[in-house]
């Protein structure tokens, strides 16, 4: 956390030098993306094993979303702040006594500082509530932070790394890398991790096609769990297609499949694999 904050320091002082030049040049990974200001979610992941003593099937209903609240630029940076929120229902205990409902309620404070040889430096800071939904207190709240440093190589392509820290949770380290790689207007690939993903857009169609791992994905149990935590694993290949349905809304449906699945505890119990299982989602998203 400190680290973090002395970078963003750094690049308060620095920043009016490199902004007094000029427009930094164009950067496929900061500018290339085209999100909706707002986004709701549903999802459903089907029926799966979980593999313990008792072993039996759960499937999970999530339900996720969120949008922008203010942002502003300043001569020594760029800040935005939006908030999200991800619920998780599970229908089953999988013969591990899993908790029903699971939430992270959060905050994203992004800073972006830009310089004119195409580096940038961009660093989050997600404060939120991470916790079974029985049990909600002050004691769930966590403050994971991500730190990237980016660069233009030129107008089609861009590469970053960086780190992801999760102070309090179980696994407190994920990296960051990859690049991005825009060879004509309406094509855009991206090979990255925790995502990779191809992106086609004939026209006003969003076509597209992804992996993305997810290593860190924690949640506090209820006070008096002696297993503390529990934290979820798993990849993801999925397909999609997204479109508008008015200047105001936009719909998007994928589908895909969810393999390498694994349920951790921080405390007391095991670790368990969770078999394969197919998923879909739907969702909408427009502008505020």
């Amino acid at each position: 956390m400190r680290i973090a904050a002395s970078l963003c320091l750094a690049s308060a002082l620095l920043a009016p030098h490199a902004f007094a030049q000029g427009t930094p040049p164009s950067c496929q990974i900061l500018d290339g993306t085209e999100t909706p200001a707002w986004t709701a979610n549903i999802g459903y992941t089907a029926n799966a094993k979980v593999q313990s003593a008792n072993s039996s099937d759960v499937a999970v209903w999530s339900v996720d979303g969120g949008g922008g609240l203010y942002y502003w630029r300043t001569d020594s940076g760029d800040w935005d702040l939006s908030g999200a929120y991800d619920l998780r229902i599970l229908d089953g205990s999988g013969g591990a006594n899993l908790p029903d409902r699971l939430a992270a309620l959060r905050l994203d404070l992004a800073y972006v500082l830009r310089n004119m040889d195409g580096s940038a430096l961009k660093v989050d800071i997600f404060p939120g509530i991470y916790s079974d939904t029985e049990d909600l207190s002050l004691d769930d709240l966590y403050l994971p932070v991500q730190v990237l440093a980016i660069q233009a190589f030129n107008p089609q392509m861009s590469g970053l790394i960086g780190i992801a820290v999760y102070p309090g949770f179980d696994h407190t380290f994920d990296p960051r890398f990859g690049v991005r790689y825009a060879p004509v207007e309406n094509l855009r690939v991206d090979v990255m991790y925790p995502e990779s993903r191809v992106t086609f857009r004939p026209d006003e169609l969003e076509l597209y096609a992804g992996l993305r791992h997810t290593a860190v994905n924690e949640f506090r149990l209820e006070d008096g769990d002696a297993r503390k935590s529990i934290g979820f694993r798993e990849t993801r290949a999925f397909v999609g297609a997204a479109w508008p349905l008015s200047d105001l809304l936009r719909f998007n449906a994928e589908v895909g499949y969810a393999f390498n699945r694994e349920i951790e505890f921080k405390r007391a119990e095991a670790d368990r694999d969770w078999d394969e299982a197919f998923l879909i989602r739907v969702g909408i998203g427009g502008p505020i």
